[in-house]
């Protein structure tokens, strides 16, 4: 693509200022969760590139990174993301990747934008999608299942997920999206040591949701109570390659 913005993206952390405006500006609110995780999928394989050609996917390598789990779902978030002119898109064919980068971003100083996140850190609630994409929306749902580290009985763990979400809106006076988003800050947290465990003593994910083991003490480790703002997309990626290795090991 002869018109991507290279030189416009080399300095000032180009990444995070538009994710971060992504966030602050309420636009992940209009485009909802997945075609937010494809344009943070798009634009930080952007910055692993240094900014010196856009990115290529194939569908299935653009699914794994945004966790999401089914092609329709990332044709959907895609078209969402263009129709919002936030992504370029360039089609691939059979053997040809497909070309992205991001598209949107205003044109504004290092100096503005840095004023523009101490006014929205003042607010203690991250932006989050409307409920038109929670729960039941399996989405959310697909999102927390990529990072468990089983994957059985998925029926059964979809319905005791908005039990779940139902249990952390009320104990912690949150609503639908904040309980989400810790539900998966609390999965994460609890992988590494679950992943030590023999697979007979890893819970199925509908038991783990049912015992609120989400709840469990990590040692060393209080309950976080704390939405972050943002789940990191490295930790994100991180535990979803341990869910994916074992279950690769559970095939072999």
């Amino acid at each position: 693509m002869s018109d991507y913005p290279s030189a416009d993206r080399q300095s000032n952390s180009f990444a995070i200022r538009y994710i971060r405006w992504l966030i602050d500006s309420g636009t992940v609110n209009e485009i909802g969760p997945d075609a937010f995780a494809v344009l943070v999928g798009v634009v930080t394989l952007e910055d692993e590139l240094h900014y010196q050609r856009p990115p290529n996917f194939f569908n299935e390598q653009l699914m794994r990174r945004c966790g999401i789990a089914s092609e329709p779902a990332l044709i959907r978030a895609r078209k969402r993301a263009v129709e919002a002119e936030l992504l370029i898109y360039s089609v691939g064919a059979k053997r040809r990747p497909g070309t992205y980068f991001v598209s949107g971003f205003p044109n504004e100083s290092l100096a503005k934008a840095k004023g523009k996140r101490r006014e929205s850190e003042t607010n203690p609630l991250p932006s989050i999608p409307n409920t038109q994409y929670l729960i039941p929306n399996t989405s959310l749902f697909d999102s927390w299942y990529e990072v468990y580290i089983r994957k059985d009985a998925r029926g059964k763990a979809e319905s005791a997920y908005p039990k779940a979400i139902s249990d952390i809106s009320k104990t912690e006076k949150v609503n639908a999206a904040q309980a989400a988003q810790l539900l998966m800050q609390w999965t994460i947290e609890r992988m590494p040591l679950l992943a030590k465990a023999e697979r007979k003593f890893q819970p199925l994910p509908a038991s783990w949701l049912n015992a609120k083991r989400y709840r469990d003490e990590i040692p060393g480790q209080r309950l976080t109570k704390q939405l972050a703002r943002e789940i990191p997309p490295h930790e994100l990626e991180r535990a979803r390659i341990r869910s994916q290795n074992a279950a690769e090991a559970k095939a072999s």
